[in-house]
This record gives structure tokens, sequence and C-alpha cells, in this order.
């Protein structure tokens, strides 16, 4: 007998949310880490792509609770 087909959609997100929330973190620590090894050169570059992870409320509540 095969699993219902939603449950294996649920299954498909599920592991592709936990991917992305891996990915997000990862790049608001690379953001982090340019920021602190050249602060003048890139702060504008990083000011926004920061602003653009964090401007969903669910990557921000992500961060908070990591």
């Amino acid at each position: 007998m095969s699993k219902p087909l939603n449950e294996e959609i649920f299954v498909e997100f599920k592991s592709d949310l936990a991917e992305r929330k891996n990915e997000v973190l990862l790049q608001v620590l690379e953001l982090l880490e340019t920021f602190r090894s050249d602060k003048n050169e890139k702060m504008a570059r990083i000011s926004s792509e920061l602003t653009e992870i964090l401007e969903n409320e669910e990557n921000l509540e992500k961060i908070l609770n990591a």
C-alpha cells in the first residue's frame, strides 16, 4: 500500500523548508563575516542584501530562534 499523495508532498515540502532555513542562516553568517572583515568597502552591499534576507518576517523569526 502506498502513502497518500498529500503525505508524500508534505515530506518533500518539509525537507525543502529545512534546506531553505539552513541557506538563510548561512547567508546571514557570510554577510556578517564580510562586514567584519572589510567594513568600508562592502557596507552598502551588505546592508541591501541583509535587508532583502530579513524582509521576510519568517526568516527573521528563524534567525532569532536559531
